[in-house]
């Protein structure tokens, strides 16, 4: 079963998440958004066993960004 307060910090962090993408890469919200949902990151932060939804949109985006540059899913040490 999910947990209610686990998908409400996935469903507030997951706009900051975008913002980030659309700076740094220079894209539209839309784009950022298809972007992001489409990604093995946004992935893994939807499940909830894996424990993304504790982490920051900033290391959520360092997360997204080494898996879209080099296609590479890296968890900083220490990120929890």
């Amino acid at each position: 079963m999910r947990d209610g307060l686990i998908d409400i910090i996935i469903t507030s962090t997951i706009p900051n998440v975008v913002s980030l993408i659309a700076v740094h890469f220079n894209l539209d919200e839309l784009a950022a958004t298809e972007l992001f949902y489409q990604s093995k990151t946004y992935s893994f932060l939807n499940d909830q066993k894996t424990g993304f939804w504790h982490y920051s949109p900033i290391v959520l985006f360092d997360i997204f960004s080494e898996e879209y540059v080099n296609n590479n899913i890296v968890v900083p040490e220490g990120a929890c």
